[in-house]
């Protein structure tokens, strides 16, 4: 397996997730710092995009430059446009746990994380369920009796959806209806005994970029399992990643200063994480993966 050695762009960060390029900077939650960030790759400068109370998670940018996100702890997906905030759809009365990441379909159909516990507010982790929004922003839960549903992504043929599931360390496979539903899952790796699995990425030849959360480094996996690039982020555990940048060979990753093998969910409670951004040169693009 090829190693790349990343580096720190970045700094100033409390939890970074739901990274994306957005064109010509990278947008992201900086979830425990309740905001929405945008992030100048070539100074490093962090801006507030805007202030979210119920802490942002996922997100994506939609062809308009408008964001979806998110919001943890009310679970609604938002939608900010021409710097206004509103509730693009209400997912309270169908979610258990806080909304995690999202990825749209190409469609016009959005998947969502509910984790299924609110764990930082001292739940002990429970099934979580994939939950599609639909072109009608209708709800549905496609997929369910998930061990912390969290990293979402679709191929760039728009036929499978692959998930990470964090407390069983696999990545699952899922066939997708034309309705939005999915078929049975399928593990396509296992990290077992290694490390759970954060959020991801895709590549243009499907494979999957797989932040090892209790590791320095994201993992290339194949539609096959195989394991052929590791980028490494030295001190730190990688929390989300995109693919972008001005050639789009460019990973950037949000990551954790090492924890040192506390647990995470109380050194969060307790206010005691610290985030950055770093960027490693990969020799893939994302072509029409999604998000």
């Amino acid at each position: 397996m090829q190693e790349i050695i990343a580096r720190k762009i970045a700094t100033g960060l409390v939890f970074g997730e739901g990274i994306r390029w957005n064109g010509s900077s990278l947008v992201l939650s900086d979830m425990l710092g309740k905001r929405v960030v945008n992030v100048d790759v070539h100074s490093g400068e962090v801006t507030t995009v805007v202030p979210i109370e119920a802490q942002p998670n996922g997100l994506i940018v939609r062809d308009d430059g408008s964001l979806l996100i998110n919001s943890m702890f009310d679970c609604k997906l938002l939608a900010l446009a021409d710097g206004k905030l509103s509730t693009y759809a209400d997912l309270s009365a169908v979610a258990t746990g806080y909304l995690g990441d999202i990825v749209d379909d190409g469609r016009g159909g959005y998947y969502v994380d509910d984790v299924g516990a609110r764990v930082l507010h001292g739940e002990k982790p429970a099934p979580g369920r994939l939950i599609y929004v639909s072109p009608e922003r209708e709800l549905h839960v496609v997929a369910s009796g998930l061990a912390f549903a969290n990293g979402i992504v679709i191929s760039p043929d728009g036929k499978r959806l692959y998930l990470a599931e964090t407390m069983v360390s696999a990545i699952k496979a899922y066939a997708i209806g034309a309705d939005g539903s999915l078929g049975e899952g399928r593990v396509v790796a296992d990290f077992t005994g290694e490390s759970r699995i954060d959020g991801m990425t895709m590549d243009s030849e499907e494979a999957c970029w797989a932040c090892l959360l209790d590791r320095d480094r994201v993992v290339r996996v194949t539609p096959g399992g195989e394991r052929t690039h590791a980028v490494v982020v030295p001190d730190s555990e990688p929390i989300a990643c995109t693919i972008g940048g001005a050639d789009g060979r460019q990973l950037y990753i949000t990551a954790i200063e090492a924890l040192q093998g506390k647990n995470i969910f109380e050194e969060m409670m307790a206010g005691r994480v610290r985030a950055n951004v770093w960027c490693a040169a990969i020799p893939f693009d994302k072509g029409g993966a999604r998000p």
